[in-house]
């Protein structure tokens, strides 16, 4: 059988899971239709909430995933997606500008912490929203919110604080995604604010975060961010974040229309030191020296890793990346969040609904490989 057909093969198994399977079950359980807004995880008895707040983040990632299902004709997807916009227009807008952190079930605000991370995921929403309903006034909301991030959370010293209130240490993490929703702005909606924030995001991951000479993005920073904060002279990197960054890199290359640095060496060093040789699965945390920082591993770097073998062959196997991300996912359309390196097994206290944007992403770029 040919790489070809072995991966068409893995496309066809992975759309079935998510688009038959596991988002018309989270349509069903996991948005609360008469509350607003959308459960934070399911509990593997009874698949019922799992939680007793709402997430922005959740909120935000989940609008993009029921407008990728309504894309491909899934029922009620657009309802879902639809639904989750008016919660996070409605009950989630800070008065001050931005969007709070979470609410009560009841949709009250408990925390209004304008978190940059989560920001970054409403800018996401915003852009498929817009590519699914065409709605100018979620063109609005995403340049508004472009504008609020760059007057009220950029830092003298480069890139964006953590949070109103701000907090320590700063991090890549949330310049990334913040880099992907501005991308997805570039590309659906097209507006020149959306490329200037997509190409000095670029520049920050190149000047300060990007270690070209070790192959290695560091994590966290001090406040300036001069320097990657250490452990005993090591610095904290992270195979899932590094697999992220090469897709985006390729992102960016596609929608900018732009050269970007060569990722080959960083995913051949990202294989050979985040995978662990037994379990065949990736390594949580891994230092800039090769020592393994957090062997336990979460669901999304595997997501990460399928993206980019779909964009680099030297991030290893596409089929072989599925199999990892597939390990993880159980029949009925939930997954298995953590494995426990230490104890060799899958813990599954519930499903968290914010895993559902990587597999969904992973699972839509899978797609759009095999055409």
């Amino acid at each position: 059988m040919t790489q070809a057909i072995r991966l068409q093969e893995a496309a066809q198994e992975a759309s079935h899971w998510l688009f038959e399977v596991a988002i018309p079950l989270w349509l069903e359980r996991g948005v609360d239709w008469e509350r607003g807004g959308y459960y934070d995880a399911l509990s593997f008895t009874g698949v019922e909430n799992a939680s007793d707040f709402k997430r922005l983040r959740v909120t935000t990632r989940q609008i993009y995933v029921f407008a990728e299902a309504a894309r491909l004709g899934v029922s009620k997807a657009q309802a879902g997606a639809e639904h989750g916009l008016h919660f996070l227009r409605t009950n989630l807008r800070n008065s001050d500008g931005g969007f709070v952190a979470r609410t009560d079930l009841a949709g009250r605000v408990i925390d209004d912490t304008r978190d940059l991370y989560d920001l970054a995921f409403s800018l996401f929403a915003f852009a498929h929203g817009f590519r699914l309903l065409r709605d100018e006034d979620l063109r609005t909301e995403a340049v508004n919110l472009v504008d609020f991030i760059l007057e009220r959370l950029s830092h003298p010293c480069g890139g964006f604080q953590e949070a109103l209130p701000s907090r320590l240490p700063r991090r890549q993490n949330p310049h990334m995604h913040l880099l992907e929703a501005a991308l997805a702005c570039s590309e659906h909606m097209g507006d020149a604010v959306f490329r200037t924030l997509s190409e000095t995001l670029i520049e920050l991951c190149i000047l300060r975060f990007f270690d070209a000479k070790n192959s290695a993005i560091y994590e966290f920073f001090s406040d300036d961010l001069s320097e990657p904060l250490s452990v005993e002279g090591r610095k904290v990197t992270e195979p899932g974040h590094h697999f992220e960054w090469i897709w985006l890199f390729h992102e960016a290359e596609r929608i900018l229309d732009r050269g970007m640095p060569s990722v080959v060496e960083l995913a051949s060093s990202t294989l050979r030191r985040g995978r662990d040789p037994v379990s065949g699965l990736l390594f949580g945390e891994v230092y800039d020296n090769g020592d393994v920082s957090q062997a336990s591993v979460r669901l999304w770097p595997h997501t990460e890793w399928l993206k980019a073998t779909l964009v680099s062959d030297h991030a290893g196997s596409p089929i072989e990346a599925w199999r990892a991300l597939n390990s993880f996912l159980t029949p009925n359309g939930l997954w298995r969040e953590v494995w426990n390196a230490e104890e060799q097994r899958f813990e599954e206290p519930a499903s968290p609904a914010s895993s559902l944007y990587h597999i969904t992403v992973a699972v839509s770029e899978l797609r759009r490989k095999v055409g």
